[in-house]
């Protein structure tokens, strides 16, 4: 027990705790008594010299050891059998084949929400989008040009048509909706006052996007479309504050670069 709790027998014990000069009544006394109670009178002999901060930490050692000892002995304990493992596994399979089952299903209401769905699916992904382009935050502006701009890129062809629309309706109601995207986006460039001054010169990362945008919607426009546009463009170059003719700079810039137009 003393090795147990890691104190050394030398100090408990010497000659003449074993001399022969001991009564018998104090021998037999010394037998009814417990290993621990024999343990704890010693230990209390030992520590009686000791300083507070050693006798704390000689209890600190005798309880972690002890601590150690009761765990090791519930571990062997509690020891599984061999049959355990491969019931957990089985029920790990069983629990990640329910899910990818779920997963699947998941994916099939989505793909028959879409079949389902009687207008572009991206129309009122859009719509929050382009409210988002007049938020007082530049980072949210900047944010949905970017969104709208991907969005247009992809899937403008299908902007704004549904089921219920007829066959000679459907180009008029893409040209209508694109037609809006396009005043909203002439809009900021009008009214964007953002610039970020580096060195000497200066970027406007609102009017750039939201001009890149409109370059990727005049690219669908048809040609009266695009001239209202032109026009429009050109009407911010007259303009006396100079964020506005650069958002009118830019405009320009990008309908160049995707369209040809003809006068």
């Amino acid at each position: 027990m003393a090795s147990t709790l890691g104190i050394e027998t030398d100090a408990l014990f010497n000659d003449d705790d074993l001399a022969q000069s001991k009564t018998e009544s104090s021998s037999i006394d010394n037998e009814k008594k417990s290993v621990g109670e024999l343990v704890k009178q010693q230990l209390m002999h030992v520590t009686s010299g000791m300083s507070a901060r050693e006798k704390n930490k000689a209890r600190r050692k005798a309880k972690t050891l002890a601590k150690q000892r009761s765990k090791e002995t519930s571990q062997s304990d509690a020891c599984p059998s061999d049959s355990e493992p491969s019931v957990k596994k089985v029920k790990l399979n069983i629990n990640h084949k329910d899910k990818s089952v779920e997963d699947d299903r998941l994916l099939i209401d989505v793909h028959i929400g879409m079949e389902d769905c009687e207008e572009w699916p991206f129309e009122s992904f859009c719509e929050v989008l382009m409210n988002d382009l007049f938020h007082n935050a530049w980072e949210i502006r900047h944010g949905a040009a970017i969104g709208l701009r991907e969005a247009i890129k992809l899937h403008g062809l299908g902007a704004g048509k549904a089921t219920d629309t007829p066959v000679n309706q459907m180009v008029i109601m893409n040209q209508t909706w694109l037609c809006d995207v396009a005043l909203r986006l002439l809009c900021v460039l009008a009214l964007d006052r953002f610039g970020d001054f580096v060195a000497d010169e200066v970027v406007a990362p609102v009017r750039e996007t939201c001009a890149q945008t409109l370059g990727v919607v005049i690219r669908l426009l048809d040609s009266d479309g695009v001239h209202s546009v032109v026009n429009a463009l050109l009407a911010l170059l007259s303009q006396k504050q100079w964020e506005v003719r650069h958002g009118g700079l830019l405009g320009l810039k990008y309908l160049l670069a995707v369209k040809k137009v003809c006068h």
